[in-house]
């Protein structure tokens, strides 16, 4: 089993900047929301995360590599889920 962060790093860098390598070039996108999902007995707590980042450029849902000063580098499934008032906000779900 792969292990990451987990909910409680996440919530401590809620507000921050994280850098996404896309292609040949850097994004950097804030993450604005940590939240708990239902828990299932015997299995670490689900959370999904909200990233807001500019309208362009636009990511694709897919696996982006995440960079964080605390967390380091991560792989993170990206998925957009609202564009609106010149961002565009992409959820990613750990369950």
């Amino acid at each position: 089993m792969i292990s990451g962060p987990d909910y409680a790093a996440f919530a401590e860098c809620r507000g921050q900047l994280f850098t996404v390598a896309r292609e040949q070039e850097m994004l950097a996108i804030e993450l604005t929301a940590v939240e708990a999902l239902p828990a299932v007995p015997g299995r670490s707590q689900p959370f999904s995360l909200t990233f807001s980042g500019p309208l362009e450029p636009f990511m694709q849902q897919m696996t982006y590599r995440l960079s964080h000063p605390h967390l380091g580098e991560l792989s993170v499934f990206l998925v957009p889920v609202e564009s609106k008032a010149g961002t565009t906000h992409y959820e990613a779900i750990f369950n």
